[in-house]
């Protein structure tokens, strides 16, 4: 591993450190920043989403963070800047972006799909093209890392290419395990979690980005990103070729940054396919049997004894507490 990624690794634990039982998210994050990317949080409220990407400004030194929240009431303004007076009377139409998305280093845009007409239009010119306009011109933003976050899926026809903009797509649940809990709550308790120390400087997020893409992409990948589009595809999980494109990128900053095999970032594409939340146990059993046969046998394995076990466990509650005798378990 080149020390020009040593910051982003210890980004990624600092945030780890933080944000439980999330550490496939966390990668998706840091890979996302590698390659230029977007990722987009999806989880019911208070699962965590809006806290990643605080402590991701908190772990970077001098980070500028952006963060807001849409509504179907929202403005242009609200992202962008307010128009700058002073050179209206001269008749220039700008934006005072001062603290603003295009100002940040970092922006966390909550409930994104409830994005209206008004601001769809500013948000795919931020996402797709990293640029804003000024008097009628294109000016790049100078932001590393878009979150977007919502509650929801987008359900309105008129989002799906601002569905199509975030590449990697994570759906985030309450913490399960006990242990995790507690230790959450420990944590938060202790100024919210936070942390106060910081790990990086954007201008070395900056030289770990120049490493990536210094180096090709190898004809591997491509090979690769053509077998999963196919398979996929076959099953009715379809991929734009923008996003067929992007999910290359993910995997070949993964393979320099964290010097993962092929065949296991390619999981990244289980990511990137999925519509609904409930589609990604069978995407990830497709894109295992390509990346990795043996793999994709025992994730089939593994996806079976769950299923079991969540069948079974109703009567096993019913067994320990004397509802139900052994024999009935058995038989049922």
């Amino acid at each position: 591993m080149k020390d020009v990624f040593l910051p982003i690794h210890r980004l990624s634990q600092g945030i780890e450190d933080a944000l439980f039982e999330r550490s496939h998210v966390v990668r998706g994050m840091m890979l996302s920043l590698l390659a230029k990317e977007h990722p987009l949080l999806l989880g019911p409220p208070g699962s965590g989403k809006t806290y990643g990407g605080k402590v991701f400004d908190a772990l970077v030194k001098d980070a500028r963070g952006f963060g807001v929240t849409m509504t179907k009431f929202s403005t242009p303004d609200e992202l962008r800047g307010p128009t700058d007076p002073s050179e209206l009377l001269k008749g220039n139409y700008t934006f005072k972006t001062e603290g603003m998305l295009p100002d940040s280093d970092t922006a966390r845009i909550e409930e994104i799909f409830k994005s209206n007409a008004s601001c769809l239009g500013t948000l795919t010119d931020i996402l797709c093209d990293g640029v804003f306009y000024q008097a009628g011109q294109p000016v790049p933003i100078s932001t590393l890392l878009i979150i977007g976050t919502s509650n929801e899926l987008p359900e309105d026809e008129s989002l799906a290419y601002l569905w199509d903009r975030f590449v990697p797509r994570y759906w985030i649940s309450y913490l399960k395990d006990r242990k995790n809990k507690i230790r959450a709550l420990q944590l938060r308790n202790n100024g919210n979690g936070i942390p106060k120390t910081h790990v990086c400087t954007r201008d070395e997020i900056v030289k770990a980005r120049e490493a990536v893409k210094s180096e090709p992409i190898s004809d591997a990948i491509f090979e690769l990103s053509c077998d999963m589009t196919d398979a996929l595809s076959r099953e009715g999980y379809v991929l734009s070729d923008r996003r067929r494109s992007r999910i290359c990128e993910i995997i070949h900053a993964d393979m320099m940054c964290f010097g993962a095999s092929i065949e296991d970032s390619a999981l990244h594409f289980a990511d990137a396919a999925w519509t609904h939340p409930d589609q990604r146990t069978k995407i990830l059993q497709i894109v295992s049997s390509i990346a990795n046969p043996a793999l994709g046998e025992a994730q089939e394995i593994f996806d079976a004894a769950c299923e079991a076990h969540m069948s079974l466990a109703p009567l096993y509650r019913e067994y320990r507490n004397g509802d139900m005798d052994q024999g009935t378990v058995l038989t049922r």
